[in-house]
C-alpha cells in the first residue's frame, strides 16, 4: 500500500459507487455502529485483515484491490480460505517456506515418497 489512506480512501469510493450507507456496511460486515467504519475511510484506524475481509466481501471487490493493487492477488485467494478459528491456512501453506527451504508441495511429496519407499521395505 503507497499510503495508508488508500484502503479508506478505496473503501469510499467503492461504498458510494454501490449507493451503500455506513450503516448498510456495518449490517453487512456484521456489526451495529458505522463509526467505525468512518474511521477507516478517513483514515484515523486500519483495519485488521479480518475486518478487512469483511468490508472487501460486503464491498464485492478484493483486499488487493482495497489496498491499492489494480487485480486479485494470489494472497486474496488465500485469504478467502480462512480456517473457523481464524488461521489462514491456505495462505501459510501456499507461501511458507520451511527452514529447510522447501514449501508445503514440496514437503509433502517428498513424504509421499518417503512413504512409498517405506511400504516398498516392508513388502521385502
Amino acid at each position: 500500500m503507497s499510503n495508508v489512506n488508500d484502503f479508506g480512501i478505496r473503501m469510499k469510493s467503492r461504498r458510494q459507487q454501490l449507493d451503500m450507507t455506513l450503516r448498510e456496511l456495518a449490517a453487512k460486515c456484521g456489526t451495529t455502529g458505522p463509526s467505525y467504519f468512518s474511521e477507516v475511510e478517513q483514515g484515523k484506524t486500519i483495519p485488521s485483515i479480518q475486518k478487512a475481509m469483511d468490508i472487501a466481501n460486503a464491498l464485492n471487490v478484493s483486499v488487493s484491490w482495497l489496498l491499492g493493487e489494480t487485480e486479485d492477488s494470489e494472497a486474496d485467494k488465500g485469504l478467502a480460505n480462512i480456517g473457523a478459528d481464524g488461521m489462514f491456512y491456505n495462505l501459510l501453506l501456499t507461501t511458507h517456506v520451511f527452514p529447510n527451504g522447501l514449501t508445503y508441495a514440496q514437503m509433502e511429496e517428498k513424504l509421499k515418497k518417503l512413504d512409498k519407499m517405506e511400504k516398498l521395505f516392508k513388502e521385502d
